[in-house]
């Protein structure tokens, strides 16, 4: 089964990230990521494939409730090549820490794959339209700069596993930093 670890994004946030897809769904006739109904997110691990994910459930469960929450923030618009546009995620050095502890903690699994942008220089960002807009690309760049600025506050202080079922992601668990400091 096919597996992704991100961290959902909640509140204002999503529902300012989802009416800006409709919104770019709507507009430029992309469907594709609006027609997947992804939750806001940012993604910690790209897919991997696993038959089970229970050592990786114990080491998430584990890796939540020894770490706090860390700031994060968003503001303004980027792209990767001419196929995906996204909000710009911006973290924190208490966050970078927390992801560089992520991924040591992901590492400890024989099995897990790693691809290329599974590493500590990931680029942090939310989704807003991607896969069929390579024709339309540029006018969504300009819609997006000339009608929607925003700026947010945030926390990386979850993890989640989504599986793929069917042509559908589900998610799979969540796990909530819980971190006390008494």
């Amino acid at each position: 089964m096919k597996y992704i670890i991100v961290s959902l994004l909640s509140g204002t946030i999503e529902n300012y990230h989802q009416k800006l897809v409709e919104e770019i769904s709507e507009k430029f006739g992309t469907v594709f990521l609006a027609k997947q109904k992804v939750p806001t997110h940012f993604t910690l691990k790209d897919i991997f494939e696993a038959d089970d994910v229970s050592e990786l459930d114990r080491i998430l469960e584990d890796f939540a409730r020894n770490h706090k929450p860390a700031g994060i923030s968003l503001e303004g618009y980027n792209r990767f090549d001419d196929n995906v546009i996204y909000m710009d995620i911006s973290f924190s050095e208490e966050a970078r820490q927390l992801f560089a502890h992520f991924v040591a903690k992901l590492k400890e699994i024989s099995w897990m794959q790693w691809g290329p942008y599974d590493n500590e220089n990931r680029i942090f960002h939310c989704s807003l339209a991607y896969f069929d807009i390579k024709d339309k690309y540029k006018d969504i760049c300009r819609f997006l700069l000339a009608n929607h600025s925003y700026s947010f506050e945030a926390f990386f202080d979850n993890v989640a596993i989504y599986r793929q079922v069917g042509e559908n992601w589900e998610l799979y668990k969540s796990y909530n930093m819980t971190y006390d400091t008494i």
